[in-house]
């Protein structure tokens, strides 16, 4: 164990703790989670006492690259508690430290004795943040849980809280089923005070409802004590909390799960193995056996892969990617197969799924088969361009079914940023809308066509288009960022039915822009030159003229003439283009 780690080991955990001084800033910065990181027998001799450092090392080398600021790991540090095993890794995590990265571990069910409760903090002094903090500030603990086993603390305008549900210092709470009872109020508390506009995500080991394990956070099964966990819904609910992440089933699985009264509900998101072991998901569904009505949506699943999470917070907006790699035992991500490992796999992971929020967006559940024109929201930040968003068209179509049989729904979020000087002069005209969600399957960035529509203020004249931000932050038109086809068509006038994908126009009747798209993320109006004829990015008489020489002519002689998509020339081509002239 490194001397940095020993030299707080003697300071006490107390439920009141010094607050650091702040650590905020209006950048954009990052945290990983990593899941439960167990190992059986060390036959290659890289993963000594029960811990799987082989996996471990390359999981660390993806934050570093990734530059977060710290990771969470949501318990079973170790396959079989010893003194040894704890140091073991706690030693896997100086590469992190190292690099200036803190590391918040949180105990599971393989390391849920008094042994390993007494010995947490001493191996792991960050819990209780006076070392190796890394700007993390604000951490406390319940009066009720000595030693820091649950902890929360902050880190710039985010809350981490890292529930522990196993036996304690001093030998009590060993049942694990109720020891998150007496918790509550800490919860509840901790949750609650926080700042106005900032986010809080909970952490676990076991889970709301788990797909292997029946054992959960409160009980033996997802019925068990069913006060308390309406209490704890609430608890997350009524204090905007909308992620909790957990461990123990070793599977990347999301889903919504409603309290057992059904008046709250939060996101469960159950980590991916970075273990030896995989897990299958239980038939029927845990959800299925124990509770009536069912309390599950399932939003998104992967099974038999080694994955890892990088969270973005950017002000309100939240994203979080999940990156992942096969675990060697099968060649295709299609077929992924259950094993347990022996030898370290070589990992190659990639990004697999984006999903996200906004504390000034909106939330929409989409059912298969159901319309996607209930996604509407309009941007009410102060100072904005108030600019109103709205799918006009589209159905989802997507019917995942999961290995349960369960199909999955879309969890769609929207979430709004008013635009910068940079925007404007890149000729931005709106507020900038984020929309997650609309993904078809896992492993692919292609969504249901669907029409997107945007609005912008009666002042601006000329052509309009909507773009969107590519991978490194260009903007582009939006339909050039189609997955099912590169075919595009500027029209002017409103959308019609029997407008194809890649379709898109500017409505000035109602002030709008729209497109027919098949991708999610980020959307901004931007001023454009579609309609220009004569390619001296300007609309005007000219461009009218050139127009109007073509009449009654094939839309094929020159397409970008055809203004309404009816595949000819006409009169009406001419007064539509007069309509964007931005040169009279």
């Amino acid at each position: 164990m490194t001397k940095q780690r020993y030299l707080k080991m003697f300071c006490c955990c107390t439920a009141a703790m010094v607050t650091l001084t702040s650590h905020l800033s209006a950048e954009p910065w990052k945290f990983g989670i990593m899941g439960d990181t167990q190992w059986k027998s060390n036959t290659d001799g890289e993963n000594p006492n029960t811990v799987a450092v082989g996996i471990i090392k390359q999981v660390n080398k993806e934050f570093i690259t990734q530059n977060v600021k710290f990771v969470v790991q949501v318990g079973d540090l170790v396959d079989k508690y010893s003194s040894s095993a704890f140091d073991t890794r706690a030693e896997a995590a100086d590469e992190l430290l190292n690099a200036g990265i803190g590391f918040f571990p949180l105990r599971g069910n393989h390391e849920s004795s008094l042994d390993a409760a007494n010995y947490f903090s001493f191996v792991f002094p960050q819990t209780y943040g006076n070392v190796n903090v890394f700007g993390a500030t604000n951490f406390q603990s319940p009066s009720s849980v000595p030693g820091c086993l649950s902890y929360s603390f902050d880190y710039n305008n985010t809350r981490i809280v890292m529930l522990d549900q196993f036996t304690r210092k001093d030998n009590s709470g060993l049942n694990a089923n109720n020891n998150l009872v007496d918790q509550q109020d800490w919860i509840n508390a901790t949750l609650s005070g926080r700042n106005d506009g900032t986010h809080a995500f909970v952490f676990t080991h076991k889970n709301l409802i788990g797909q292997n394990h029946a054992d959960m956070l409160f009980g033996s099964n997802p019925a068990s004590n069913i006060n308390a966990q309406n209490s704890f819904f609430k608890a997350l609910y009524s204090n905007g909390v909308r992620y909790c992440f957990g461990g123990h089933d070793h599977i990347h699985h999301r889903s919504i799960v409603s309290s057992p009264d059904n008046s709250c509900y939060v996101n469960q998101i159950i980590c991916a193995s970075n273990s030896y072991k995989f897990y299958t998901p239980l038939i029927p569904t845990n959800d299925a056996r124990y509770n009536m009505p069912q309390r599950e949506l399932p939003v998104e699943q992967e099974l038999y892969t080694v994955g890892y999470y990088i969270v973005t917070v950017d002000g309100p907006k939240v994203s979080v990617d999940f990156y992942s790699s096969l675990n060697s035992c099968g060649s295709s991500w299609e077929s992924t197969v259950d094993c347990d490992l022996t030898s370290t796999p070589r990992l190659s992971f990639v990004k697999r799924e984006t999903f996200g929020y906004s504390l000034n967006g909106k939330k929409f559940v989409v059912n298969p088969g159901e319309e996607l024109t209930i996604v509407a929201d309009t941007c009410k930040i102060i100072n904005s361009q108030k600019t109103q968003f709205a799918i006009i068209s589209g159905t989802n179509m997507t019917s995942n079914k999961l290995y349960d049989g369960r199909t999955t729904v879309q969890d769609i979020n929207t979430g709004w940023e008013t635009r910068s000087d940079i925007d404007i002069a890149a000729g931005v005209e709106s507020d900038l809308l984020t929309l997650w969600g609309m993904r078809d399957a896992i492993g692919s960035k292609k969504c249901d066509t669907y029409v997107l529509s945007m609005s912008y203020d009666t002042s601006i004249s000329g052509p309009l288009s909507i773009y969107s931000k590519d991978s490194i932050g260009n903007w582009r038109r939006t339909v050039n960022s189609n997955n099912g086809s590169s075919v595009s068509h500027f029209v002017i006038g409103s959308y019609r039915e029997q407008f194809g994908l890649g379709t898109y126009g500017i409505d000035p009747a109602t002030h709008t822009v729209w497109a027919v798209v098949d991708h999610d993320g980020d959307f901004a109006i931007i001023q454009s030159t579609d309609g220009d004829q004569d390619g001296d990015n300007d609309i005007d008489n000219d461009d009218i003229q050139i127009v109007a020489s073509l009449k009654n002519k094939p839309a094929s002689v020159r397409p970008s003439a055809d203004l309404d998509n009816d595949g000819k020339i006409t009169i009406l081509n001419v007064r539509k283009l007069s309509l964007i002239r931005t040169v009279q």
